[in-house]
């Protein structure tokens, strides 16, 4: 296109474009000198570099490790690098927080930086307590390793010595949990983590209930007598111990159930102690029904064992002395199917 042009003109554009490129060249010192100081007149400077500083898993910032001359002035919370690990503090020299700096494209990389020649940072931390830790332990055995119902109380056998913790969220994971599941003795052993480093690794060794409210004896109950809840109440207890204890409710619908041996007042009720009453007792002569397509004939027919209800049993024929099978529908009565 230039050599369509006058000589005059070509001439002409290429004084005018070494003037802009010139003019260019000088502005960006001038730009860069102008906030630097835009920088200072906001800020007091040289910035004064601290001895010590503490901070958290988010990283090290500006206003953690520098203030401005002007301590009333705050400087811009803006990140540098990493925090440290846990227990790990690290060291920043003057020139590496200028590169840090720098990297932010901030005006204040320019600014000049007194005070100490480094700074040791590390991470900022609280005490655990015991309190602290029974109350997560109780929580996640509580949430994992429950599935019966019942509050987990724990006591610890040895005191636990305070020990320090980021001050910021954490969990606790329990690790190899016994595969037989929470038992009144247990040592455990468990982490604290944050999700991304675990600081900390511990074990105790812990006594352990399970409380739940369960059925006991209201007043002596004597072998065979009728268990209701008339004669019962319930009392919390450490089940963690009877694992058969008696886990019910009675309603209409609950069959009724009588002791097998004598249970004295207070005791708790296990299965064990326990039996539904029979329906149909040996030697009782009952109602049957025998069932044959859509035929049905009643008989009487002598039980020769106890049933509970759905229960099949053994039966006679007082007439002709025939064997049968029939199932307990109800009191003193039988379906006997052909």
């Amino acid at each position: 296109m230039n050599a369509q042009l006058p000589m005059p003109y070509r001439a002409s554009l290429r004084r005018k474009s070494a003037t802009f490129l010139f003019a260019l060249f000088l502005s960006v010192p001038m730009f860069l000198l102008t906030m630097r100081t835009q920088a200072s007149e906001s800020l007091r400077l040289p910035l004064h570099l601290h001895e010590t500083a503490q901070v958290d898993l988010k990283g090290v910032y500006l206003d953690q490790i520098l203030s401005g001359a002007d301590p009333s002035q705050a400087l811009p919370h803006i990140r540098l690098v990493d925090a440290p690990r846990f227990g790990e503090p690290m060291m920043l020299t003057r020139q590496q927080i200028s590169n840090a700096l720098a990297n932010t494209k901030h005006p204040l990389a320019f600014a000049p930086i007194t005070g100490a020649e480094t700074v040791t940072i590390s991470r900022r931390s609280r005490i655990f307590s015991e309190l602290e830790l029974t109350t997560l332990l109780t929580e996640t055995l509580q949430a994992d390793h429950v599935v019966e119902g019942g509050q987990v109380e724990i006591e610890f056998n040895r005191p636990w010595d305070p020990t320090p913790v980021p001050d910021e969220p954490f969990d606790l994971r329990l690790n190899n949990f016994p595969a037989s599941g929470i038992a009144p003795y247990l040592i455990l052993k468990f982490d604290l983590n944050n999700g991304e480093e675990i600081f900390g690794r511990f074990q105790v060794s812990l006594r352990i209930k399970v409380m739940k409210e369960v059925w006991v004896s209201d007043a002596p109950i004597s072998r065979g007598d009728l268990v209701t809840p008339y004669v019962l109440k319930k009392e919390s207890l450490d089940v963690l111990r009877m694992r058969d204890f008696l886990d019910m409710e009675f309603t209409e619908d609950t069959p009724d159930l009588v002791a097998v041996q004598g249970i004295a007042k207070g005791s708790p009720l296990t299965s064990r102690l326990l039996k539904e009453r029979p329906l149909v007792k040996r030697g009782d002569l009952v109602e049957a029904w025998v069932q044959t397509g859509k035929i049905t004939v009643n008989m009487k027919a002598e039980a020769l064992e106890n049933g509970i209800n759905g229960q099949l049993i053994r039966l006679r024929n007082p007439v002709t002395k025939r064997y049968l099978r029939g199932k307990v529908t109800g009191e003193q009565m039988v379906i006997i199917p052909l």
